[in-house]
């Protein structure tokens, strides 16, 4: 059984002629009773701090149960991220090898293409010259057969004119 410091209070004795001064066993009485009660008051002032600090680490578990949680997440979403961003990179690098063999047929194409046209038009202008060459050719025998025409028209005509003297 608890005793209770109203207990104290209210416990009665009996006396006898031999028996205890009343008073001083009040007295006593009075001081357990307040010790028990300052016993009692800070025993339950123990338990509610006791039951608040329970309270703040059941709070702080959580909480560090949480940021654990968060802190998986993070590193997933940052691990799910890198290996985004290396598929990208590949995805980025693999379009620009592409993109580059691309030009780089585009180019060659356009090399034999112009290298074509080069040998063609030097055909053309072997051609041209050669055409040229003959064109002077003719011209040219054209004019020593006129210079030849006129000696002889001058020839002709000198002999005419001493004949004629």
């Amino acid at each position: 059984m608890t005793i209770t410091p109203l207990d104290i209070i209210q416990k009665q004795f009996a006396t006898n002629r031999r028996g205890y001064e009343p008073e001083e066993v009040q007295a006593f009485l009075g001081e357990v009773r307040e010790t028990l009660e300052a016993v009692l008051m800070e025993n339950r002032r123990l338990r509610d701090e006791l039951s608040d600090r329970d309270t703040a680490i059941a709070n702080y578990r959580q909480t560090e149960d949480s940021i654990k949680e968060t802190l998986h997440v993070a590193r997933e979403v940052a691990n799910q991220m890198q290996k985004n961003a290396r598929q990208e990179a590949d995805i980025i690098l693999g379009d620009a090898r592409l993109e580059g063999e691309r030009i780089l047929s585009v180019s060659q194409d356009e090399y034999r293409a112009l290298l074509e046209q080069i040998q063609r038009l030097k055909g053309t202008r072997l051609q041209s010259v050669a055409r040229m060459r003959a064109m002077l050719g003719a011209q040219l025998q054209l004019l020593e057969d006129i210079e030849g025409d006129a000696q002889r028209d001058d020839e002709l005509l000198a002999n005419e004119t001493a004949e004629a003297k």
